[in-house]
């Protein structure tokens, strides 16, 4: 069953917990909730933008979306610039490299992660801000 994400239609008026966007499991077929089940004021759904979804087994497939990737990573975890014409990497040092320590695929990995979670909390924020200026 899915979640939909329900905020209050007048703030002011609202409990703490259809003041914020909140979820609510319920069937597809199920009818719209039109009220707070704390509250009993009136709340509308939101429409929410899906983050699509991850595939397993990227590595195997990382060059077939070319025209959409700007970069791609190696057995080392490091990122490198994709090329339109033949999917490979700008840098023509790569396959003497060095092989990168555990300890250091794991503090890029946590960079990355670090960087992601900024991004994502940042755009989440906006779409809440987007929503309650509606």
């Amino acid at each position: 069953m899915p979640f939909y994400e329900y905020v209050a239609v007048d703030i002011e008026k609202s409990c703490k917990q259809c003041y914020n966007v909140f979820e609510i499991r319920q069937l597809i077929s199920d009818e719209q909730v039109e009220t707070c089940p704390k509250c009993k004021m009136p709340i509308r759904k939101l429409v929410s933008k899906s983050g699509g979804f991850i595939v397993k087994g990227r590595e195997i497939n990382q060059f077939s979306d070319v025209r959409h990737a700007k970069y791609w990573r190696d057995s080392n975890g490091i990122r490198h610039k994709v090329t339109p014409q033949d999917g490979r990497s700008y840098s023509p040092t790569i396959s003497n490299r060095r092989k990168a320590s555990p300890e250091e695929i794991q503090a890029r990995k946590r960079v990355d992660a670090t960087k992601d979670k900024k991004k994502r909390n940042i755009d989440s924020y906006n779409r809440f801000k987007k929503t309650i200026r509606k």
